[in-house]
């Protein structure tokens, strides 16, 4: 899996091989808008305690998206 992140913001997720679940590198603290916009295997994302907002489409286009666990807080 690819990140791109800058300044603890996840600007964009980079689909590679046949990953159907991503887990969000701990220190993220914002996802950026349409940061997985269209990505089209993913199935499941696993988002860290920390995470403080996720932007506007992050999921958009996101088909086969079924699961997003949340840290408990």
């Amino acid at each position: 899996m690819s990140f791109i992140i800058k300044n603890n913001v996840l600007e964009m997720y980079i689909e590679e091989n046949d990953e159907t679940e991503v887990i969000i590198p701990e220190g993220v603290k914002h996802i950026a808008d349409e940061a997985f916009r269209s990505c089209r295997k993913l199935e499941s994302i696993i988002i860290p305690y920390g995470v403080k907002s996720i932007g506007r489409w992050t999921f958009a286009n996101c088909r086969h998206l079924k699961n997003v666990t949340l840290p408990n807080r």
